[in-house]
This record gives structure tokens, C-alpha cells and sequence, in this order.
């Protein structure tokens, strides 16, 4: 019988899987381990937060630093003493300072070891007292659930996680982690809202204007970063209006005028 010389078929050569659809899958499995293993970490984190004692945290505080880099901070007789009216409805481990930093970005928060940091460009954006006691009563919410601790396990997990990343997404990551400092979840956010709500109307006596800066920032597009990481405000300002009926809080109150000019 005589052979027949036959040329192989073109698809010889060509790979059986494409090899793009294995590299995205390859990729997404990676993606979902990292996720898993992220929150697995900030679980583990977060049980370790509930456990951690006032001296534990003030050393922690030592060791790693958390010294605002965005101004000079300034002692204000006037914030210590509204921070303290209103501590003495919240059962916290340690006593609580209030200090203004002077820049003109808009923003306050809670650092461990007991600090309220207020931004002057902050506090120049309040029209009354009132709503300095919300915002003074809203980060003694964050130190109350906690959530400063559990911002800084998620920022320490995220930065443990980048170690094992290339410089693009290394750089993601950095990113990430200054957006993330000394801000929260939105769950957080939300339970800090009503919280903030309960201590305005133990240690002030009403509620009156505490809804009225949301409203300000929620018509004004300058206010836009705080939605990377904070809820929505019209969505906040519906909470906290539901809030304040379900519990029956007083709205029957003077507005009073700012006692500093800041």
C-alpha cells in the first residue's frame, strides 16, 4: 500500500484552552482568595479590638503614631467643655479630648486613645452650638461601638496585603489605605448617626439642628469624598429624622449661637 505524506491541520499548533479565558480565571481565583483571606484577617482583627485595653491602647498608639499630619493642633476650652457635658452620658475607658486642627479641609474624626480631631475648616462651616454638639456627639459614637480600632485592623490588613502585590496594585493599595485613615464603613457611620443623636439628647437636651449640616453638605458638590467612604447624606438625614421620631427626642428648643470663633 502506497503512504500518503499528509500535512497536519492547522489547528496543530493552535492551544486546546484560550488562553485568555485561563488567565482571567486563573486571576479571579486569586481575586477571591485574596478577599477571603482578607476578611478573614480583618474577622480575626475585629475580635482582638473587643479585647483591647485602654493601656493596650494608648501604647499601640506609642508605637505606631497617629499624630495628625494635616495641621497644627490647638486646644479650645470651648470643645473640651461641650466634649465633656456630653461624655458624661457615655461609658467610656478613658477620658476624651477635643482639639481643632487648623486647615481648611472639612473633616473630623475619633483616633485611638481618646482624640476628636475637628478641622477649623469645619468648624467654620457650622452655622450654631448645635451642630458642633452633634458632630462632638457623633465621633463619641465611633469611640463607643469602637470604630476607630476596627478602621485601624482593616487599614493594617490592607497594608499587610500589599506587601505580597506588585508595584500597580501595590500602589492601589497605598491609595487605599490614606482614603481609609480615620474614616469607616458606612454601617459604622450610620451607628455612630444615631448615637450621636442619643448623647445630644442626654447631655444638651435636644436634638434641634442636628440634621441641618447634612442637609448643607448634601446640596453642595465640595462635599463629594466623604460619599468614598461615608453613606449618602440624604440617606443619613432620613435615618437619623426616622430616628429621632421612633424615639421621641426633643425638637422644641432654642438654636444656640456658637460661643468661639474659630
Amino acid at each position: 500500500m502506497k503512504y500518503t505524506h499528509k500535512l497536519p491541520d492547522a489547528s496543530v499548533n493552535a492551544p486546546k484552552k484560550n488562553i485568555l479565558f485561563e488567565t482571567v480565571k486563573a486571576l479571579s481565583i486569586l481575586a477571591l482568595i485574596a478577599v477571603a483571606f482578607f476578611f478573614a484577617l480583618t474577622f480575626s482583627l475585629n475580635a482582638v479590638v473587643d479585647r483591647i485595653t485602654p493601656a493596650q491602647e494608648k501604647k499601640l498608639v506609642g508605637l505606631m503614631g497617629f499624630v495628625p499630619e494635616m495641621g497644627k493642633e490647638v486646644k479650645s476650652d470651648y470643645l473640651q467643655a461641650l466634649t465633656e457635658r456630653l461624655s458624661s452620658c457615655v461609658e467610656l475607658p478613658y477620658e476624651i479630648e477635643t482639639l481643632m486642627i487648623e486647615t481648611k479641609e472639612p473633616n473630623a474624626f475619633a483616633l485611638p486613645s481618646g482624640k476628636i480631631y475637628i478641622t477649623q475648616g469645619m468648624l467654620q462651616e457650622l452655622e450654631n452650638e448645635n451642630e458642633l454638639v452633634y458632630i462632638i456627639g457623633h465621633e463619641l459614637g465611633h469611640f463607643k461601638h469602637k470604630h476607630h480600632l476596627t478602621g485601624l485592623g482593616n487599614s493594617l490588613v490592607l497594608a499587610f496585603l500589599s506587601l505580597f502585590l506588585d508595584d500597580n496594585y501595590g500602589d492601589f493599595f497605598e491609595g487605599s489605605l490614606k482614603l481609609s485613615q480615620a474614616k469607616y464603613s458606612q454601617e459604622a457611620e450610620f451607628e455612630a448617626d444615631m448615637f450621636g443623636l442619643k448623647v445630644m439628647e442626654c447631655g444638651y437636651g435636644n436634638v434641634v439642628s442636628s440634621t441641618t449640616m447634612f442637609q448643607r453638605m448634601n446640596d453642595g458638590k465640595r462635599w463629594s469624598h466623604f460619599l468614598d467612604s461615608h453613606p449618602h447624606f440624604s440617606a443619613r438625614i432620613e435615618k437619623m429624622k426616622a430616628e429621632i421620631k421612633e424615639k421621641g427626642y426633643t425638637l422644641n428648643a432654642q438654636v444656640n449661637p456658637l460661643k468661639e470663633k474659630f
